[in-house]
């Protein structure tokens, strides 16, 4: 091109999930010889990760009554757009389980090597755990509690949404995905170890980086592969841990409950976390307090973003 081009409208089309997604913006002046970095401009509603499959350029400067068309050449171009994060406040104090490799020390009257504190018996305690010397210096038992190792770990799973909800910026699904960011950015704040759980049979993602790119490309997931989530979180939780179900406040009960149900007498706390969407009417309302009665029913704490 030897000449400058004005007013030249970018038509850029990309793919994600099964869905196309079409973005249009107009360029002031292409010149000839000098490059027009798109990547700042182009904007996307929603978390995904979008793959370009075709650009097309339109010129109809000045009048339109010609306008001259051009499709472009692209290379496996892929952008990963990732979720902003929806603050939330974590409504349980955050546990510490025993953990070898743990950098937190916490008394128990487990197994250890070093002694961390003398208390007087109480109704209850284990005998073996009677320090006899110093009960005979004192006059009465007393008990010694040993120094150990532990974390603060949060385990997640997530509800990933399926159509119409994928992709919609607006819905309770994509809320979901959002709101499970700000779970992660609220654990990172207290010290824990937070381990994200998807649909399919890979291992938990852990780190922020990687978790935020892992929540940015999540596909939908089924009821079926909730509770395949479930199950797994519930193959490996300890005593102490935290467990976290973020879903969105339009999901069936009974897939809630179903979910649940797989991690029924895990040792660990369960906080249920509702998304709701942007538009929040009456029925939305009471479809989120729904789940968390079947929350309530199952013995977990339930919370719920305020409409």
């Amino acid at each position: 091109m030897r000449w400058p081009a004005f007013m030249v409208d970018v038509e850029t089309e990309w793919e994600w999930a099964g869905r196309h997604l079409t973005l249009c913006q107009t360029i002031p002046v292409v010149r000839a010889g000098k490059a027009v970095e798109l990547g700042r401009q182009v904007r996307f509603a929603c978390r995904g990760h979008y793959r370009l499959v075709a650009v097309r350029l339109a010129c109809g400067f000045p009048l339109g009554l010609v306008q001259a068309r051009h499709a472009m050449q692209h290379t496996g171009i892929a952008v990963h757009v990732l979720p902003k994060p929806q603050a939330m406040y974590w409504p349980l104090p955050w546990n510490v389980s025993p953990d070898p490799s743990g950098t937190l020390a916490t008394r128990h009257t487990g197994q250890s090597f070093e002694l961390g504190l003398l208390r007087e018996y109480q109704q209850g305690d284990s005998v073996g755990r009677v320090n006899w010397r110093a009960s005979a210096r004192v006059g009465e038992l007393v008990i010694q509690h040993f120094q150990q190792l532990g974390a603060v770990v949060l385990r997640v799973a997530v509800h990933a949404p399926a159509a119409p909800a994928l992709g919609n910026p607006a819905s309770a699904g994509e809320q979901a995905i959002r709101l499970a960011a700000g779970v992660f950015d609220a654990a990172q704040g207290h010290g824990a170890q937070a381990f994200l759980y998807l649909a399919g049979d890979g291992e938990p993602v852990q780190g922020a980086a990687l978790v935020r790119t892992a929540l940015a490309a999540a596909q939908p997931a089924s009821p079926a592969q909730l509770c395949e989530a479930c199950m797994r979180v519930a193959a490996v939780a300890r005593v102490g841990d935290q467990i976290a179900l973020v879903v969105p406040g339009d999901m069936v009960q009974a897939d809630l409950a179903a979910a649940l149900a797989e991690l029924k007498g895990v040792a660990c706390a369960v906080v249920v976390c509702i998304a709701l969407g942007h538009v929040v009417g009456p029925a939305q309302l009471v479809a989120a307090q729904g789940l968390q009665a079947v929350a309530q029913r199952a013995g977990a704490v339930s919370w719920r973003e305020a409409p």
